[in-house]
């Protein structure tokens, strides 16, 4: 399409302050649909229960309740 939006120019939400940090909580229902993405900041996921498939650059992880990921500058999904 003509009108497709560049995904790593888009500003989401509020950034950190320099050295900060920003948490959200998100809940991911099965099947969702989820976008390809990256961030020049410090991400942290920890997963609380269920699991999720969580792809990174050209690898995918299953992430299981109590397990954690830390990432900076990777493409990945949310």
């Amino acid at each position: 399409g003509v009108d497709v939006e560049d995904m790593g120019a888009r500003v989401v939400g509020t950034q950190p302050p320099p050295n900060g940090t920003r948490f959200a909580v998100l809940e991911l229902a099965p099947g969702a649909q989820t976008i390809r993405y990256r961030t020049d900041t410090v991400g942290y996921v920890v997963i609380l229960s269920g699991e999720v498939d969580f792809e990174v650059d050209n690898d995918m992880v299953t992430l299981k309740a109590g397990d954690s990921l830390v990432q900076r500058g990777t493409y990945h999904v949310r």
